[in-house]
């Protein structure tokens, strides 16, 4: 965040770790940035649920976000035990990768999917919109503690 001129260091705010960066800062091993992370977590499960995500979207994005933030360079595909649809939504988002939907970059079918999702339950809400905030959340927690508040991003 040196570049930005958000901090005076280039050192990681949790563990002093030089030139840090994005990834770092989510994967960061300290121990009070790994809890902080299952924290977020957290929040972003209740975000997925008060959002009124398909049931078995949210449980696979929460498990398959959590594999990443405990293993981002497996490369091994993980075997979704879902319906067909949600499988292949899924597949396309691991080919797009797991850090790309942390930064907004979301499969269209997982987009379309949770649309369908609002449509049956007859909901006003749109997957698109839906689409745009998951990531935002996830940042926004990731880097929001005061220890971090130097680190925030601006707002574009």
């Amino acid at each position: 965040m040196v570049c930005r001129k958000q901090r005076d260091s280039s050192a990681c705010p949790w563990c002093d770790a030089e030139n840090e960066h994005l990834v770092h800062i989510l994967l960061c091993p300290q121990h009070s940035a790994k809890e902080r992370t299952q924290s977020h977590l957290s929040e972003l499960e209740h975000w997925l649920i008060q959002e009124d995500t398909h049931p078995q979207l949210t449980a696979a994005l929460m498990h398959t976000i959590t594999h990443w933030f405990h293993d981002p360079y497996d490369d091994d595909p993980i075997q979704y035990q879902t319906e067909e649809r949600l499988r292949q939504a899924l597949s396309n988002q691991d080919s797009i990768g797991w850090y790309a939907f942390l930064m907004g970059c979301i499969s269209t079918d997982i987009i379309q999917y949770q649309h369908r999702y609002y449509t049956v339950l007859l909901s006003r809400k749109k997957g698109t919109s839906w689409g745009q905030t998951p990531h935002i959340e996830m940042l926004e927690h990731c880097l929001s503690t005061s220890d971090a508040s130097q680190c925030r991003p601006p707002r574009y």
